[in-house]
């Protein structure tokens, strides 16, 4: 809210609101134009910005498995069970 200027009072856009202005943005190739201009005014401000990396993760099912106890030992103990 701080950000955008909005008091207490004021609505706050939804994300369906923010993805079609985003959308928007894309699509008119504006992206790219306004994070340059960001990363002149953060220069410009003497601010330093490192990159990141945004990791996307997935829930997958995956078989259970079923080792004995004999099995998981040996495999601690960096062996290969026979079965």
């Amino acid at each position: 809210m701080r950000f955008l200027g909005l008091g207490i009072n004021n609505p706050v856009p939804d994300a369906k609101t923010i993805w079609l202005f985003r959308d928007k943005l894309t699509t008119g190739g504006m992206v790219e134009k306004l994070f340059n201009h960001l990363d002149r005014q953060l220069d410009k401000d003497g601010i330093i910005i490192h990159r990141g990396k945004l990791v996307d993760a997935s829930i997958i099912e995956v078989p259970v498995q079923r080792n004995s106890r004999d099995e998981n030992k040996q495999l601690k103990e960096g062996r290969i069970p026979e079965d």
